[in-house]
């Protein structure tokens, strides 16, 4: 991937995305919505099928320099190879900052605000698509050398309180190290015989999984990373 100065284009996008979280993360933050009645509405006026809504995030991963994209199925728990229990969307692209996955699920969380050089700019793409295939989803990422980290966003919890702070206020809970679901492995595996699994041996590699419903509870091995 070609950039400037010395730098490519994925580690000018991490620096990117870098700046950005820190600028929010400092930002005080005054509501325009309520959260629980916005996703709601977002959830049922939006995509007109799961198609729709997984070409959504195939085009976030182009606009990640993926060159390669996976749509992987998990059948844990179904009936039917026709009706599978979780997708999950896999790429190689140059993956999310750690500081950067809790902003992207936001609507509007995105470090390409009002950027027309890409397939996206206004950061709705990714939370929109996803809560309308399902009410919860993970988003799973790493950068080249780095490790797995994840947030998870579930709208039952949204609708118990969980996610209300201290003050009141809704907040998506930061991320942290993850392991990536069985099925995701396995298909790593047979996918890429080569590689083994993802975790122990794509050490140099970049990588995002967007993981749909039911449930699946990434393994937490470390305390938050930011707050």
């Amino acid at each position: 991937m070609a950039g400037v100065d010395g730098i490519n284009a994925a580690e000018t996008v991490l620096i990117a995305q870098r700046k950005y979280a820190d600028l929010k993360h400092r930002q005080s933050q005054i509501g325009l919505t309520i959260p629980e009645a916005f996703v709601h509405g977002i959830r049922h006026i939006g995509y007109r099928s799961n198609v729709d809504a997984i070409a959504e995030l195939i085009d976030n991963s182009i606009q990640a320099y993926s060159q390669r994209v996976d749509l992987v199925f998990g059948y844990d728990g179904s009936v039917s190879l026709k009706k599978p229990s979780q997708p999950a969307v896999v790429d190689d692209g140059h993956g999310m900052a750690p500081e950067m996955l809790r902003l992207a699920m936001m609507w509007g969380g995105t470090h390409r605000e009002n950027d027309r050089a890409g397939l996206g700019r206004y950061g709705y793409g990714l939370p929109s698509s996803a809560v309308s295939i399902g009410r919860r989803f993970t988003i799973v990422s790493k950068v080249a050398g780095g490790q797995l980290f994840a947030v998870t966003l579930d709208l039952d919890a949204l609708d118990a309180g969980k996610y209300r702070n201290s003050a009141g206020d809704v907040a998506l809970p930061s991320a942290r190290r993850a392991r990536l679901p069985a099925f995701i492995n396995e298909y790593l595996r047979r996918t890429f015989p080569e590689d083994g699994i993802l975790e122990q041996s794509w050490s140099s590699r970049s990588s995002t999984v967007l993981i749909g419903p039911p449930r699946w509870v990434c393994e937490s091995t470390s305390s938050d990373i930011s707050e």
